[in-house]
């Protein structure tokens, strides 16, 4: 099942990469990313896996080519990861970038520390070991959701554990308003 949905989403056919309802620009966005920022090919090239080899690195790499006809290999979409991480300091080091375009038309980019944000994962997300998941900053909240799966806090709250997720989320949003609010009347 789970290499049905796999074959289904990432297809080597880049026929529904061309298509131009709003789903497949979605999903054309993303596979971009993937390729040259994130790097989350769910592969299969671990001997820990089930399903050994089904589906190895270089069937995403191949996909990456057959889609934006450029050569795609590890390497590059190493150094695309190495890149973002860079910009936005990857798990641990959480970064805002602000963009400015000057009065000649250059983009300058600052940087800051992120704060008052919260970070959601879930236990039983394939791609949860990237989250971020402890912090020591008390202005970055981290919640994982148990039983929850891929993007469990972005439906609505049928589940305990989404719940409270939510009502987390809600509650830290709630006092930073507040606080924002107070600091301003002062």
């Amino acid at each position: 099942m789970l290499i049905a949905i796999l074959l289904s989403i990432f297809s080597e056919k880049p026929t529904n990469m061309v298509q131009r309802d709003a789903d497949a620009e979605a999903m054309r966005l993303w596979t971009w990313q993937v390729c040259t920022e994130f790097g989350l090919f769910p592969t299969t090239d671990s001997a820990d896996e089930i399903f050994v080899h089904a589906l190895p690195l270089s069937y995403f790499m191949n996909l990456c080519t057959n889609v934006f006809q450029e050569e795609f290999y590890a390497a590059r979409v190493q150094a695309g990861v190495d890149r973002t991480n860079l910009m936005y300091g990857g798990r641990d080091n959480y970064r805002v970038y602000l963009f400015l375009f000057l009065i000649q038309r250059k983009m300058s980019t600052f940087g800051f520390q992120g704060s008052n944000v919260v970070v959601t994962s879930s236990l039983n997300d394939p791609w949860q070991p990237l989250s971020k998941l402890t912090t020591k900053d008390c202005s970055i909240v981290t919640v994982t959701i148990r039983g929850g799966y891929h993007c469990a806090d972005m439906y609505t709250d049928v589940d305990v554990n989404v719940r409270e997720a939510h009502r987390v989320v809600e509650e830290n949003v709630r006092s930073w308003l507040n606080s924002y609010n107070n600091y301003r009347l002062q």
